[in-house]
């Protein structure tokens, strides 16, 4: 099979449901950034609660608007070896995988993405400390498809290294050792200290929490409960 009739050889964007996906993904992160904002607004005077939500509703149209652009500007292929992806809204970027670099491969679906029978992608690489890029949409048999292709090539020497790694511990420690060696090197203590702080901290947090919820009008707790979710 020649290097342009095999799948993923030309410029590919999105199935649309990733549009979807995109709107969603960052309206959430808005509405968690902004919901203590949201109380603060109703606790101030009415004419600042309403320049409030109306920069709040700015803010939703720029969100639509930039996940509109970030669709289109966003395409992918496979190609010389390499997975290519171009995106950036201003300022054009491509990223660049040889595919000996790829990791792992994941498939991922949230309530939208099965309703609507897509699959998201994600792409992580070596020496990278996160995921490399992530797909928000495709078919569910181009995301195997996909997935087949970016991983064929490594696949073997993966399943290598693997087989290499795994052989005899070096030493191996019972129970009762392994804590006399934590006890003589003081470890347990910092862990049960480290613990303690966080409990203790857990429940002021809470306390103050609750406190704040209390002030909260009842209309505006279900709103936020409604919301949490998200």
């Amino acid at each position: 099979m020649g290097e342009a009739t095999r799948p993923f050889a030309e410029p590919k964007r999105q199935h649309a449901v990733g549009l979807l996906v995109l709107v969603g993904w960052q309206a959430q992160l808005i509405l968690r950034a902004a919901w203590p904002l949201l109380i603060a607004a109703y606790v101030q005077q009415e004419q600042d609660a309403k320049y409030f939500l109306w920069a709040l509703a700015a803010g939703a149209v720029l969100t639509v608007i930039g996940a509109v652009l970030h669709f289109w500007r966003f395409t992918f292929n496979v190609q010389g070896g390499k997975f290519l992806v171009q995106k950036g809204v201003l300022v054009r970027e491509t990223v660049n995988i040889p595919l000996e670099r790829v990791q792992a491969v994941h498939l991922e679906q949230n309530l939208i993405q099965r309703l609507f029978g897509v699959s998201g992608l994600r792409v992580d690489t070596a020496g990278s400390s996160g995921s490399e890029l992530r797909i928000h949409a495709l078919k569910w048999e181009e995301a195997q498809a996909l997935r087949g292709m970016l991983t064929e090539e490594h696949q073997p020497t993966t399943e290598k290294a693997n087989e290499s790694e795994a052989g005899e511990p070096l030493m191996g420690l019972d129970l009762p050792t392994l804590l006399k060696v934590g006890l003589s090197q003081n470890h347990l203590s910092k862990v049960a200290f480290a613990i303690g702080g966080l409990v203790t901290f857990q429940g002021v947090a809470w306390e103050l929490m609750a406190e704040i919820w209390a002030r909260v009008p009842s209309l505006w707790r279900t709103v936020l409960t409604l919301l949490s979710p998200l």
